[in-house]
């Protein structure tokens, strides 16, 4: 959601039985409008709310340039609580949200990652300890035997400019001390690589957000152009799908290009990504018309939270994730 329309559009959460307090999207929203000035984003938007046992999390994402480099932001919710009481309440100074930059995960990481299962727990600074791969643990191993073996170099260059410092200036060398006497010579200790990998809830959320990202973030046909260097931007001519257009799956794309190279329509400007009707596994969306709103609603039966609105024939559109921030991995026992 655009944070311009996102104190009127975060009606649309209610699509997905969820409601944003009207304390907290005001806090949201004016906090959205500081981070956009504070980092010279082009635009930014509302991305959604995980759910944790602790505290949810509230994401948004800013745009610099081109709509495929986002920059991802978290907090937390504004109130917690327990047996129906408020028991704490969380606010910045400027009357407005914190928010936190996401860090980017390293590709070595992401099979730990893939492994972390259940609830987020609500506290960024949680530590998952998780087994090393048997790679990963010779790895390391041969990486501190290659530093102790340059120490050794080092420390023998240090000690021949020694030898010769102490022959120019025709002064014995500095003996080694012997060993004690009925004692044995200290060996060098051998490198000691742990058996666990530490993981903290704050990679998780950011490894989360990008593989729902890379799933959804669907956008109607023609709401964004590529320009001739190749960056996406927003098309400020674009007036709305019609009503029977609306109700296509080919008319709905990934804010993201094209892998596949599937698109049943030819204009490149507006075909650079692939459509939801090549979707895997079939069957992973839902796309109906909802009489009350007046607009077409999607739903994503892969990552169940994620929903998509569109009204025909006019600018309005956006989406939203509100839900624990898991794949479903039961889909193909639903369909």
């Amino acid at each position: 959601m655009d944070y311009k329309t996102f104190a009127t559009n975060s009606i649309y959460c209610t699509l997905n039985g969820f409601i944003l307090p009207p304390d907290e999207k005001a806090h949201v929203q004016a906090s959205m409008a500081v981070l956009k000035n504070e980092n010279h984003f082009v635009n930014i938007q509302f991305w959604g709310k995980i759910q944790g046992l602790k505290q949810d999390y509230l994401i948004v994402k800013g745009f610099a340039k081109s709509a495929e480099e986002a920059t991802y932001f978290y907090s937390f919710v504004l109130f917690h609580f327990s047996y129906f009481k408020i028991i704490h309440v969380s606010r910045s100074a400027n009357a407005g949200i914190t928010f936190s930059q996401l860090p980017q995960i390293e590709s070595s990481r992401e099979k730990y990652l893939e492994k972390i299962r259940g609830m987020f727990i609500g506290d960024a600074s949680f530590a998952y300890f998780l087994d090393k791969t048997e790679e990963d643990i010779e790895e390391e191993k041969q990486k501190l035997e290659a530093q102790k073996q340059s120490d050794m170099e080092q420390t023998t260059s240090i000690k021949i400019q020694d030898l010769d410092a102490a022959e120019n200036a025709e002064q014995p060398p500095a003996e080694e001390k012997p060993a004690e006497e009925g004692g044995e010579a200290q060996k060098p200790k051998e490198p000691v690589v742990s058996s666990k990998v530490k993981i903290i809830e704050e990679d998780r959320l950011s490894f989360a957000i990008s593989l729902i990202e890379q799933d959804t973030n669907v956008i109607p046909r023609g709401s964004y152009i590529k320009t001739s260097t190749g960056s996406i931007i927003p098309n400020d001519t674009f007036f709305g799908l019609t009503h029977n257009n609306s109700l296509k799956l080919d008319y709905y794309q990934h804010l993201k290009a094209s892998t596949s190279q599937k698109t049943t329509l030819l204009d490149p400007s507006y075909d650079f990504a692939d459509t939801l009707l090549h979707d895997k596994p079939n069957g992973c969306w839902a796309l109906q018309f909802d009489e009350a709103f007046g607009c077409v609603v999607g739903k994503s039966l892969l990552y169940p939270g994620y929903v998509f609105y569109h009204i025909p024939e006019t600018r309005t559109y956006g989406s939203f994730y509100i839900g624990s921030g898991e794949k479903n991995m039961d889909l193909c026992f639903m369909i």
